[in-house]
C-alpha cells in the first residue's frame, strides 16, 4: 500500500517547514523624471556639484507612510536626496542610517524629499531648499 500525503501540504514544504504565506510586495512608485532631476542638484550633504546621485532613503516612517526598504528593495523614488558618489557610498554603509543623516545636519531627509519632490522639475526651488536645509 502506498503511502499517501494530506491535500494541504505540499511534498516541498515537508522538506523546508513551515513557510507562513507573505504579504505581497508593493511595487514601489518610480518616477524616472524625477530621479534624473535630483541627480542634476548638488549634494545637499557636501554641496558638491557634477557627480551627484539620487540616494534612496532606506529607513521607514510612520510618520511619512514610508515602508522600510533595504537589500534588493528600494523606496519609492520620492523618497531621494542629491548624494556625491562619496556620500551615497557612506550613506549605504552606515548602520543607522537616521543617525549618519543627523550627523550631517540634516534632521529630517523625509521631509526634505518630499519638499524636493514638490518642486521636481523648478532647479531654482530646489538649490534653495537644498541651501537651506532645515538644521535643528
Amino acid at each position: 500500500m502506498a503511502f499517501t500525503l494530506p491535500n494541504h501540504a505540499p511534498i516541498g514544504s515537508l522538506l523546508k517547514g513551515d513557510k507562513r504565506p507573505r504579504k505581497p510586495v508593493k511595487a514601489r512608485k518610480k518616477d524616472d523624471g524625477h530621479r534624473a532631476f535630483i541627480a542634476s542638484l548638488p549634494c545637499c550633504v557636501s554641496g558638491v556639484e557634477g557627480r551627484t546621485q539620487a540616494a534612496h532613503i532606506r529607513f521607514a516612517s510612520a510618520e511619512y507612510g514610508k515602508p522600510i526598504t533595504g537589500i534588493g528593495g528600494k523606496a519609492d523614488d520620492c523618497f531621494v536626496l542629491p548624494l556625491s558618489v562619496e556620500m551615497h557610498d557612506e550613506q549605504h554603509r552606515a548602520g543607522d542610517e537616521l543617525a549618519w543623516w543627523k550627523s550631517k545636519g540634516i534632521n529630517d531627509p523625509l521631509r526634505l524629499c518630499l519638499r524636493l519632490y514638490s518642486v521636481s522639475g523648478d532647479e531654482i526651488a530646489a538649490r534653495k531648499l537644498i541651501g537651506t536645509v532645515e538644521r535643528r
